[in-house]
């Protein structure tokens, strides 16, 4: 869990980097989900991998899925209702998961589809998954600790 919290402090010092630079520059960032209808929203995908002794435990012999990339796979999406909750905590956040601008919209995994709420890029030695349902106005710490507990 150590790597996940380290994680979360990274996206909360880049995000406060990012807001400092822009106000010294006279601007203000935004990480808005969707800030205009008719452009794509502002995800924020999350990519998981796991480790036991240094063996990434999604990692499949012969380009077949580990047992474990498939359970983790199913309690994502087991629990994907209520992790849209927390993935997405404004009203803003829902406007972008619209069909049309690649936003995931329905319950679905797949290899290479960038539509998919969970996305599988490879089965290789860095086998990974992808959660592509959050944003960025959401508490990251909770947000990491909810995807690792599903």
């Amino acid at each position: 869990m150590t790597e996940a919290l380290l994680a979360a402090d990274m996206v909360q010092t880049v995000k406060q980097i990012i807001k400092m630079v822009a106000w010294n520059a006279g601007l203000i960032a935004s990480f808005m989900p969707k800030p205009y209808t008719t452009e794509a929203g502002n995800g924020l995908h999350i990519h998981n991998m796991l480790f036991k002794n240094g063996n990434n435990l999604f990692t499949a012999e012969g380009n077949v899925p580990s047992v474990t990339l498939k359970h983790f796979v199913g309690g994502l999406m087991k629990h994907a209702p209520g992790l849209t909750a927390i993935c997405n905590p404004t009203v803003n956040s829902y406007k972008r998961l619209v069909p049309g601008h690649e936003a995931p919209v329905y319950i679905s995994w797949g290899m290479s589809n960038r539509t998919a709420l969970i996305r599988v890029p490879g089965y290789e030695k860095s086998a990974r998954i992808e959660y592509r349902g959050a944003d960025s106005s959401a508490n990251i710490y909770l947000l990491l600790g909810m995807l690792l507990a599903a």
